[in-house]
């Protein structure tokens, strides 16, 4: 649709803050159930997850679960967000806590921008500029920095149906990738790049 975040924000309906408290029980049921989901013990504890009933006891039950807490950690931060918002303009130029992708990167002269150790090239009409990256649990989306609106995307980990030789890979081989103007493949490229060593006359 070609618009900024700010003004997709505004355009769509936003639901309505609580008018009554939380009920502790009914939250602490969704708690427990999601607890049971993630460390399911045995069957008999994943088939309980869907029929869990809070109680004056249930803190305990889920407090004294014999999984490590190294384990616990770890499932919460898989399953938590790492970006706080949606917003193009990063609250540090940091990198994202999960994934090593700095919040600020830089397309080069090339058009080509590094992301987690591999060369993308997004196409050349990109080049110089800077863009922000926005990273949610196994997905991150890269909008350019003079208009805001997004650029590419990709899941993550980074994976590729083609690796061709050479520095730099086409974001065209990103499994998954989304680009709003993907740069042409060229086969030319696809193959080994000639040498530049000049032949001995």
């Amino acid at each position: 649709m070609h618009i900024t975040p700010a003004q997709a924000w505004e355009i769509i309906s936003h639901a309505q803050p609580p008018t009554q408290p939380i009920d502790p029980d009914v939250l602490w049921t969704k708690i427990a159930k999601q607890y049971h989901r993630i460390h399911p013990d045995n069957q008999a504890d994943a088939l309980a997850a869907d029929t869990v009933v809070a109680t004056d006891n249930a803190l305990p039950e889920v407090a004294a679960s014999d999984r490590a807490p190294s384990n616990d950690t770890q499932a919460i931060q898989q399953d938590t967000p790492h970006a706080d918002s949606s917003t193009v303009m990063p609250s540090s130029t940091g990198v994202n806590a999960f994934w090593p992708i700095p919040d600020k990167l830089w397309i080069n002269k090339s058009g080509v921008v590094r992301v987690m150790g591999h060369g993308l090239y997004v196409g050349l009409r990109f080049k110089n500029r800077a863009i922000y990256s926005s990273v949610a649990d196994d997905y991150v989306e890269f909008f350019t920095d003079h208009d805001g609106e997004k650029l590419f995307s990709f899941p993550l980990p980074i994976q590729l149906n083609q690796r061709p030789p050479g520095g730099q890979i086409n974001i065209n081989h990103v499994v998954g990738m989304w680009h709003r103007q993907p740069p042409e493949l060229k086969p030319n490229l696809s193959g080994p790049r000639p040498s530049r060593r000049k032949k001995p006359s």
